[in-house]
């Protein structure tokens, strides 16, 4: 049994003295302590700090992987990446916990690699070229890729970068980092309370910005550089592209189906996320932050009626469909 274990089942722990002192409190505590050791032997392993440009990051999933596939609004055209509870590799580590998997509260958003191959290698299959995506992966063939940049333009034009965790797999060092939106309240919340490190997004030895916008990312070796993103929906019809890709030899699947409670639990978290940022995103607007134009007429009208048709929803059979409602607006304006 770890030291976090016997912590939280110990008796005369301080959590079982004190009512008042929750056992979140206590994983968190001794959490940051393992935070701040693994992020020390991850300097130790960057040093000296070498990198290359990050031409893209990437994520594969296999053609039955339900969790990880993409997927696409049934009215519309619109295709995108929905997050889901993230799984933890049982590594072979003292105290093996991750943040990300927290047993008090599963981090919500989609893991990228920024890893790419080496800048002297041959062009690879994705099109990218030296220094992009590697050409193989064991998620599956099908890859989704952007450039962090443009993604950060469009999603998260603010943002904050924590260290999160650094371990080894088979021969294989990982770092990962949690990019946090300036508007993902939970998400921020969640990573202060772990004791996260937080990092200098323009100076630090793993992925950072130089002065010119372009994003470099650790080249050290055998390093792989995970990104978790804080979005619960990434949009990939107009975003990046679809590339195919090799399958690596040493496949990794994640489950395949979920049952329908597990569905509705991870749609109520996306929910539940939004629902939070919505209060912060409204005191901004009382406070003069954005422009008070037609496009926020139309989102805000949009956020109502979608928080209208699930409240239907869930009170029974819906007595008018969107279609109707449509036909209404489209009469009104004749």
């Amino acid at each position: 049994m770890g030291a976090i274990q016997s912590l939280l089942t110990d008796p005369h722990a301080p959590h079982h003295l004190n009512p008042s002192y929750e056992p979140v409190e206590a994983y968190c505590a001794m959490l940051e302590s393992l935070i701040q050791k693994r992020y020390k032997e991850a300097l130790a392993y960057c040093t000296p700090a070498t990198s290359q440009p990050c031409r893209r990051i990437y994520r594969n999933w296999h053609p039955d992987d339900q969790q990880r596939q993409e997927k696409q609004l049934e009215h519309i055209q619109s295709r995108f990446l929905l997050s889901y509870p993230a799984e933890k590799y049982n590594l072979v580590r003292e105290d093996d916990h991750s943040p990300v998997v927290n047993p008090f509260f599963n981090l919500s958003g989609l893991f990228f690699c920024a890893t790419g191959s080496p800048l002297h290698s041959d062009m690879d299959e994705t099109g990218a070229g030296a220094g992009g995506p590697v050409a193989t992966s064991p998620y599956g063939k099908t890859r989704f890729q952007v450039e962090f940049g443009q993604l950060q333009r469009v999603l998260f034009p603010s943002f904050k970068l924590y260290f999160a965790d650094h371990y080894k797999v088979v021969g294989d060092w990982y770092i990962q980092l949690i990019v946090v939106p300036s508007w993902n309240v939970l998400l921020e919340e969640q990573c202060v309370k772990q004791g996260m490190v937080e990092l200098d997004i323009q100076s630090n030895p793993f992925f950072y910005r130089a002065d010119d916008g372009q994003y470099w990312v650790s080249n050290s070796p055998k390093l792989w550089m995970e990104l978790f993103i804080g979005c619960d929906t990434i949009p990939t019809t107009d975003l990046g592209e679809i590339v195919d890709s090799r399958l690596h030899e040493k496949v990794r699947k994640t489950r395949n189906r979920l049952s329908e409670q597990e569905e509705r639990e991870r749609h109520a978290r996306v929910i539940e996320n939004v629902a939070k940022d919505l209060i912060k995103l409204a005191a901004g607007l009382r406070q003069g932050l954005g422009p008070m134009d037609r496009e926020l007429v139309d989102l805000t009208y949009g956020l109502s009626m979608s928080r209208t048709q699930m409240g239907v929803m869930q009170s029974g059979p819906m007595a008018t469909s969107p279609s109707d409602l449509e036909q209404k607006e489209e009469s009104r304006e004749e």
